[in-house]
């Protein structure tokens, strides 16, 4: 149940800079407008949020 706690925690805090990156990729993209990045941004972020909330409902 610990290692599942650290696991869980090492989830949040790899979600959180995954976050912070997807955030200045988002920022660039559109500045200059690189539909593709912008797209893979939105994937990802999508993706992230799902496998978060499945995650979640595990505990």
């Amino acid at each position: 149940m610990n290692r599942y706690l650290e696991a869980f925690l090492l989830t949040i805090g790899l979600f959180l800079t995954t976050g912070v990156v997807i955030g200045f990729a988002y920022i660039i993209a559109l500045i200059r407008e690189f539909s593709a990045i912008l797209a893979l941004v939105t994937f990802v972020a999508v993706v992230g949020t799902i496998f978060f909330f499945l995650f979640l409902n595990e505990m």
